[in-house]
């Protein structure tokens, strides 16, 4: 879990940190493996506690066809999170849930094995139902339109 401590002054941070804080799970198709890199700085402005930093992280998800997990590398050179001194405790700031946000953010919502497709694609497009435009469903093809005058 992210727990930093925090001052009156600048702090300079650079940690690598376990990924189990995302609460991520196979069952969710998401998943991380490696550390999640943190580098930056945290300070206070008035009465905020402010963090500037830099994120990598490398997540897992199933491909889009066919289900071989892709790796996807996940960079936020300019995060930024800030909150209220008092609602922070003591000297120690919980950045579990705002670094989850910010990552889980920027996860694509299709993932492919190659670049831009699938490269198992050729081998799975035989069991795939192929419809052309014209013969595929038309829900509105029977419709009688009346008018009246």
């Amino acid at each position: 879990m992210p727990i930093l401590s925090i001052s009156n002054t600048e702090v300079h941070i650079e940690k690598m940190l376990n990924p189990t804080f995302l609460q991520l799970s196979e069952k969710d198709d998401l998943t991380a493996t490696k550390p999640i890199y943190l580098k930056g700085m945290i300070y206070p402005v008035d009465q905020w506690i402010c963090i500037q930093a830099e994120i990598h992280a490398t997540l897992q998800l199933p491909c889009a066809t066919c289900n071989e997990p892709v790796s996807i590398d996940i960079s936020l050179p300019k995060w930024t999170h800030q909150e209220e001194r008092d609602s922070i405790n003591h000297t120690c700031w919980d950045l579990s849930q705002p670094l989850r946000e910010a990552i889980l953010v920027e996860v694509p919502f299709l993932a492919y094995c190659g670049n831009r497709t699938c490269h198992n694609r050729k081998e799975i497009e035989k069991f795939l139902h192929k419809t052309s435009q014209q013969n595929g469903h038309q829900p509105f093809a029977n419709l009688q339109i009346s008018r009246t005058t």
